[in-house]
């Protein structure tokens, strides 16, 4: 498909691109070949070299593409300063040597984009960003299929977004929360890189709802002592870094966000570890202070899924005792007709 050969292309050009050499297999990033399914990125780079994807780079670029401690090495050889931060040495450098000078620097030929390269990246620079959040889980297949079904031009967010949404659907309905936690935290991480700090937050309640909600109620029914059932929760949503960047979102909170954070997803849980006014408080809580809050309601979110375990124990040997007797009734029953029907035949041979 010359979607996925695109993708390839793309994201190759954009990590050998900016004044790179010809390297051995070995030495390429794991991810072109895995990700990429490039098998022999060495030829697969002459190859784009030939085409005119790339060139031979320029001295601006040859010296943009080095190292802060090699700059000042260099500065030093020519005898220039070598203080300052890394663009105001390239400039040193680059006004104080000839090209030629330049490209001695380097021990082989270093590779940038030409301008076919660049026009190249620029139409399928949405791989690239794929590819940069590749932690959201979206398969080139899936993105390609959702981009074609939008109605207008789109860039990776508009993707991204819509694929977003369409998982919120179905993992609710599958009751995939452990999937919908991380849909949740990765929409809040994709809401922070376009500023928009107050969605961010709300995002972040979700996760944080989720958190304090995990365990699974199919697992729990399975487990045959009341020490079993209560080990399947313990509340680890405070030890990680959600609290703290919630911490940080303060002045774009509405009191709403708690309301319906809670209400979308709290009536899917049968075992109330935390009701809605607590859920308020902790988040009130969590900004004027991540301090203690670990201990002030984990113990309490704790202690509900105890108790109900315990009711749910006590309640389930009341039903298997009720049960045991109601079987033993009819064996009684039965053992009074046996007798009669013995009585009624030793009666009858008397006779």
């Amino acid at each position: 498909m010359s979607y996925k050969s695109d993708y390839s292309k793309a994201v190759f050009l954009n990590a050998y691109g900016s004044g790179k050499p010809l390297k051995q297999n070995s030495e390429y990033q794991q991810y072109i070949e895995f990700e990429c399914e490039i098998t022999n990125p060495r030829k697969y780079h002459k190859q784009l070299i030939a085409a005119d994807y790339l060139q031979l780079a320029s001295p601006e670029k040859i010296i943009s593409s080095l190292k802060v401690s090699e700059l000042k090495e260099i500065c030093e050889s020519i005898g220039v300063q070598k203080t300052g931060k890394k663009q105001i040495l390239v400039e040193r450098i680059i006004s104080s040597c000839s090209p030629d000078q330049i490209t001695s620097f380097v021990k082989e030929p270093l590779y940038s984009l030409s301008a076919k390269g660049e026009l190249f990246l620029n139409e399928h620079w949405e791989y690239v960003e794929l590819h940069k959040h590749k932690n959201y889980g979206i398969s080139l297949d899936e993105y390609v299929s959702l981009k074609n079904s939008l109605p207008f031009t789109s860039t990776f967010r508009d993707v991204a977004w819509g694929i977003f949404n369409k998982r919120i659907l179905d993992y609710s309905k599958n009751k995939q929360y452990g999937l919908l936690r991380n849909n949740y935290l990765n929409m809040s991480q994709l809401s922070k890189e376009e500023k928009n700090y107050d969605v961010e937050l709300k995002f972040l309640l979700y996760v944080l709802f989720f958190d304090i909600y995990d365990y699974d109620m199919e697992y729990i029914s399975y487990q045959t002592t009341r020490e079993k059932a209560i080990n399947c929760y313990r509340c680890f949503a405070f030890q990680t870094s959600i609290p703290s960047r919630i911490s940080e979102l303060k002045e774009y909170y509405d009191e709403i966000y708690a309301d319906e954070v809670y209400q979308s997803y709290s009536g899917q849980f049968p075992i109330v570890v935390c009701d809605i006014n607590t859920f308020k408080h902790l988040v009130i809580d969590l900004f004027d202070s991540t301090e203690n809050i670990n201990q002030k309601y984990v113990e309490s979110f704790e202690r509900n899924f105890t108790c109900y375990v315990d009711v749910h124990f006590r309640q389930h040997k009341e039903d298997v005792s009720s049960h045991v007797d109601s079987n033993q009734k009819p064996k009684g029953c039965l053992s009074n007709i046996a007798i009669i029907c013995f009585l009624i035949y030793i009666l009858s041979i008397i006779q």
